[in-house]
């Protein structure tokens, strides 16, 4: 074997760029091109000192930067600052919100997901924050002259120190300081974030608040107040907080950039304590998101404007290097060249890309054969890109290598995702919007299956097939009254629809007798029950996290075309090789007996299908030891009618999380990701 063989054998077992797209924040550990961006984070550092400062001066943030520019590193480096600097602060992500009737109570929900993150010391954010307020309170007590504290009712004396602030929101923080139980400090937690059912509720002694059951106007005051007294709090502890909004550029309705607009002005204008800042996109600012918005909540934005830059020349070399060295940190100098050496003779760079295209074609260059056309791994600009044609990929030919490029590259992408979800299932909590996203898109990738937006706070989707009308229930509330309510509504649509009642298995509780004999009788009656157990809501939660990158366009593809970005059609090519629900359609009429065995034989054939991966895991387990060669594998699979080639087939399990590889003198060993 060759020097060069060697090192791409290397490469390929131990790849740095496998994934070009940055964990969250709180979890990335991949090396960091310090030298990029430095300045904007920088201004952004500053901005925070200036909230610490003045916690009532309104001040937001807008960083503008193409897909891929290094904005999780940027928010990676200042999180760490963050939690080693003496003088907290909180650091709150917020996703794209889905509906403009409850961005108050989203925003709410994604706050407290966050303030569950780690701080520093196994200590989470809010309980950091909790042990702030009260280190304030107890100083302030003592500057009173009140030389014994804890004789003394804190209620009175916070609630005079911060006018507004909610009782029921004191009386959560007091509740939390004064207990280590953590069964308690969740069920506080969520009472604050969503509300609770009245048993719950009880246990605290809180009212029940069930916003599944209030008006869209009621629900979001009560959010707003919530707010209000968070901020009153951050404020009253000296802890600003910084809520950074991503994925904004798949707000596309007049209605969700209006609502968006209301939030910024409701921040940085009537919130004390919090520094909003927002991430997207420059064309999408300036063609999509500001025409929409009030000229004060754009000029607010705009005063503290913030330009994310491209990788140069020398610095899309330097992260190759880094990424080379982070990978083979037990390899001797001399070898880490000889690998970066390798690897960046086979991409050719453009002066101007961002750090995933960087990522990209290096792995890209890995996996590619000798053969195929150097100029097809050359980097374009997004402008280059944009003015691609994007149209419909469903038109050409079934399994064709542009579709098989185009699946490969978003279950790589969806695998990625669910990964996180895994890591940190807190941090995806019940979302019926998400769920409702997720199988909205589904089903519109069914053939002959219309699919339109529900009419209902839990009717959340409608669609018809072959004459047949679907209607689906979501329901995710803590409150068995919204799941009774939604479960009430279905037994009356059953008579025109064929309903399906989703939830998340999780949630209900065996003490809910009425939702229990309801559902019963729902099922009685013909409807279909899905509660998603703990292993298939990764890929709701997984669908809805892809769906959403590539509503903004956080995807590139490289057909023969040339690469673009992904659109919600290359969605449909994917989208079909998940089994969100069994509908138990029946075939449509158009098809002939023949054009279905045709269709359902290439199916199987497609080496994306499930029965691909099925019948891999057979050869795989029926091999001794459970251990088998890539040579010898691509023979068991063409025998049975699975013929793909080796690059194509190392993609798929690099991909793929259900196998393990592992070198051997000869060739690459498969065995299961689950072998004890």
């Amino acid at each position: 074997m060759s020097d060069n063989d060697l090192i791409l054998k290397q490469l390929r077992e131990n790849n740095p760029f496998e994934s070009s797209a940055s964990p969250v924040p709180w979890e990335n550990t991949n090396p960091d091109l310090q030298q990029l961006n430095r300045a904007a984070s920088e201004e952004i550092e500053q901005l925070i000192r200036h909230k610490r400062r003045e916690p009532s001066m309104p001040l937001a943030g807008l960083i503008l930067g193409e897909a891929g520019s290094g904005k999780t590193h940027m928010l990676t480096r200042i999180l760490r600052r963050l939690r080693t600097n003496l003088r907290p602060a909180i650091f709150v992500t917020v996703r794209a919100f889905l509906d403009p009737e409850s961005i108050r109570q989203d925003l709410l929900s994604e706050i407290f997901i966050s303030l569950r993150q780690i701080h520093s010391s196994n200590r989470s954010q809010f309980d950091m924050l909790v042990s702030e307020i009260i280190s304030s309170y107890r100083e302030r007590r003592i500057n009173d002259g009140f030389a014994s504290i804890d004789k003394i009712d804190p209620r009175i004396y916070l609630a005079r120190d911060m006018p507004g602030l909610d009782r029921n929101v004191l009386k959560c923080i007091l509740l939390y300081a004064g207990t280590k139980d953590e069964n308690m400090r969740a069920l506080i937690i969520e009472w604050l974030r969503e509300g609770l059912d009245e048993e719950d509720s009880l246990k605290l002694g809180l009212p029940s608040r069930d916003i599944y059951s209030m008006s869209d106007a009621k629900k979001e005051s009560a959010a707003e107040k919530i707010l209000i007294s968070l901020g009153l709090l951050l404020a009253y502890a000296h802890v600003p907080m910084i809520v950074c909004f991503d994925q904004l550029d798949s707000m596309r309705t007049q209605e969700l950039i209006s609502a968006f607009g209301n939030i910024i002005h409701l921040l940085s204008d009537n919130l004390v304590g919090i520094l909003p800042m927002c991430f997207m996109k420059t064309q999408i600012w300036n063609d999509k998101i500001k025409p929409d918005l009030n000229s004060s909540v754009y000029q607010r934005l705009e005063h503290h404007k913030i330009t994310m830059s491209e990788c140069s020349i020398s610095q899309a070399k330097q992260l190759i290097r880094d990424r080379i060295a982070f990978a083979f940190c037990d390899k001797d100098g001399e070898t880490q060249e000889k690998i970066y050496q390798f690897l960046i003779d086979r991409v050719k760079l453009n002066p101007s890309c961002s750090p995933r295209m960087v990522i990209e074609l290096a792995n890209r260059a890995i996996f590619k054969d000798e053969s195929e056309n150097q100029d097809s791994l050359q980097t374009q600009t997004p402008e280059e890109t944009q003015k691609q044609d994007t149209q419909s990929l469903l038109q050409l030919p079934e399994n064709n290598k542009d579709d098989k490029e185009i699946f490969m590259t978003l279950q790589g992408v969806f695998n990625d995702e669910c990964s996180k979800i895994k890591r940190d299932s807190r941090s995806w909590p019940p979302n019926s919007e998400l769920l409702s996203l997720s199988l909205r898109v589904w089903l519109s990738s069914l053939e002959n299956f219309k699919v339109s937006r529900g009419s209902s706070k839990h009717l959340k989707i409608l669609a018809e097939f072959n004459n047949k009308k679907f209607a689906f229930f979501i329901v995710t509330g803590s409150n068995n009254l919204s799941h009774s309510n939604a479960i009430k509504q279905g037994i009356n649509f059953l008579n025109e629809y064929i309903c399906y009642y989703i939830s998340e298995a999780q949630i209900i509780k065996s003490t809910w007798k009425q939702v229990a004999k309801l559902l019963q009788d729902f099922k009685e009656s013909g409807g279909k029950i899905l509660l998603i157990d703990k292993s298939s809501r990764v890929d709701w939660y997984g669908l809805a996290a892809l769906i959403n990158r590539v509503d903004n366009g956080d995807v590139n593809i490289y057909p023969s075309s040339g690469a673009r970005t992904a659109t919600r059609d290359d969605i449909k090519i994917f989208v079909k090789s998940l089994n969100l629900l069994d509908l138990n359609l029946p075939k449509t009429k158009i098809q002939t007996q023949s054009q279905n065995q045709n269709q359902s034989q290439s199916q199987n054939n497609y080496y994306g299908s499930s029965s691909f991966e099925s019948t891999l895991i057979e050869i795989v387990n029926a091999s001794p030891m459970k251990l088998i060669s890539v040579n010898k594998s691509l023979e068991f699979l063409a025998a049975r009618d699975h013929v793909i080639s080796r690059s194509e087939f190392m993609e798929f399990l690099r991909r793929n999380n259900k196998f393990k590889l592992f070198n051997s003198r000869d060739d690459i060993l498969i065995t299961m990701a689950d072998r004890k």
